[in-house]
């Protein structure tokens, strides 16, 4: 017999996500805006150039963060011309970083306005380090003067002048802890850890079948300068358009802010009356413009849809929020931070505003019709049906908000902040007490817990 002779790979890089980024076009994905991807594992090899290419050409990508070290910036103009936000993983090798400086490299990107420079030290010495980078800036403000380039310094690097270090300095200062924050992402640890952990092999996968994480379908809406030129307002017509295209998409739950024109008003408050025919649960921020806040649109289109307000660390909302009276609820807006990406070392991001409470509104949404679907799953066949109905039931504007009212609220807050801990977090106390395979039950207590007032 002959023996059969293995074709040698052509190259050692990994291809693996050419695949996944293939699935999701075969599901009419058309855009991706931000990608992050970790891919320097010293471990494996990383994607190859060409692999990179193929898995992202064509599907939008604005803000790019594919931590390949010394990735060269062609790879990245082929595969996202249109990126804004790009993430430079840098060795140290001074040939690269002139790589992407001169004008072969970055100037080939013709939206490009920020560039991320995450630096590690190699073979040069600090100082050789410093110099390196500053010309690089230096190119970089002759080259692209519209771009802005900011610095991750390594944390054994202790350069007082650079805008990272600065600003994790002053995070304790300026930040306040909310303590919702705190309890919701011990809530999604304890999540991922009873799935993980559910005792039979296709256990996750089914349960992901009945009751799959939240997907986002993100719209771009159209904006137009403020009348100061400070900021960007989207547009009525925009949001009109975004809202039927949801409601065509089948979402469940739809955020949204206030667009600060009064033209073509009148479509959106219609397309907001159309998603809550349709049954779609609707949160949108107040205008955070004091105290002499007029009602905000659309939340006025109809009664089907929240208003909500930022709220700090008491729960009371923030000063700029305005008429309290008019608000549904509050949720954390004042100084929270938010989690810079698996595995990042940057310092959080610090975001203010009732556009921050109003996602978080929406996420809570959809974890509570999550919880119900896991009580779906785990439920005796006598129960089944009970929890389907209230599935059912809860996705009704005014059943989620008796959902939201079996949660503790706080006098301060005149009623209007939900003391997540007092549902939540009590599960997560219980969790040291059960065995890991028995965890995700307390999901399924949870979605019980909040079906009580909507039967």
């Amino acid at each position: 017999m002959r023996n059969q002779i293995k074709p040698v790979p052509d190259g050692a890089g990994r291809s693996d996500l050419v695949y996944i980024f293939n699935q999701l076009r075969n599901k009419g994905v058309e855009t991706i805006l931000r990608v992050f991807v970790q891919d320097s594992d010293p471990d494996s090899p990383s994607h190859s150039d060409e692999a990179i290419e193929k898995a992202l050409q064509g599907m939008g990508v604005e803000v790019w963060d594919w931590n390949k070290t010394d990735l060269c910036t062609e790879v990245i103009v082929n595969a996202a011309p249109g990126a804004r936000e790009v993430h430079l993983y840098w060795s140290g090798n001074n040939a690269v970083l002139r790589g992407w400086s001169e004008s072969g490299g970055l100037a080939k990107a013709p939206e490009l306005w920020l560039v991320k420079l995450h630096i590690q030290e190699g073979l040069e010495s600090s100082t050789i380090t410093e110099h390196n980078v500053n010309e690089f800036q230096t190119r970089m403000r002759e080259l692209c003067p519209n771009v802005e380039v900011e610095l991750e310094w390594p944390n054994t690097h202790r350069r007082r002048t650079d805008k990272t270090t600065a600003r994790a300095e002053e995070v304790p200062e300026h930040t306040t802890k909310h303590e919702w924050i705190q309890c919701m992402t011990e809530f999604k640890r304890l999540i991922f850890e009873a799935e993980a952990n559910y005792p039979m092999a296709p256990g996750t996968k089914n349960i992901h079948l009945m009751c799959p994480h939240a997907s986002l379908f993100i719209l771009r809406l159209e904006d137009t300068p403020s009348e100061d030129g400070a900021k960007l307002n989207i547009t009525a017509r925009s949001a009109a358009k975004a809202i039927r295209a949801a409601i065509v998409q089948g979402v469940q739950i739809i955020s949204i802010d206030p667009p600060k024109d009064d033209r073509e008003r009148q479509d959106l408050e219609n397309a907001v009356v159309e998603a809550a025919n349709a049954n779609i649960l609707m949160f949108c921020s107040a205008r955070d413009k004091g105290a002499h806040n007029a009602p905000t649109y659309p939340s006025k289109a109809t009664g089907k849809i929240f208003t909500i307000g930022a709220a700090n660390s008491s729960g009371a909302s923030v000063d700029y929020v305005g008429n309290a009276s008019e608000l549904s609820y509050t949720f954390p807006g004042d100084k929270v931070e938010v989690d810079s990406g698996p595995r990042r070392r940057t310092c959080p991001e610090i975001v203010d505003g009732s556009s921050v409470a109003t996602a978080l509104a929406a996420g809570l949404a959809a974890l509570i019709l999550y919880c119900i679907q896991v009580r779906i799953f785990l439920a005796k066949d006598s129960e089944k049906q009970k929890a389907r109905n209230a599935y059912r039931k809860v996705k009704q504007h005014d059943r989620i908000v008796k959902a939201f009212d079996a949660i503790e609220t706080t006098k301060k807050s005149n009623h209007k902040f939900l003391k997540v801990w007092e549902v939540f977090g009590k599960r997560i106390e219980q969790k040291d007490h059960k065995p890991q395979e028995e965890r995700l039950q307390l999901t399924a207590d949870v979605g019980a817990r909040l079906c009580v007032k909507i039967y």
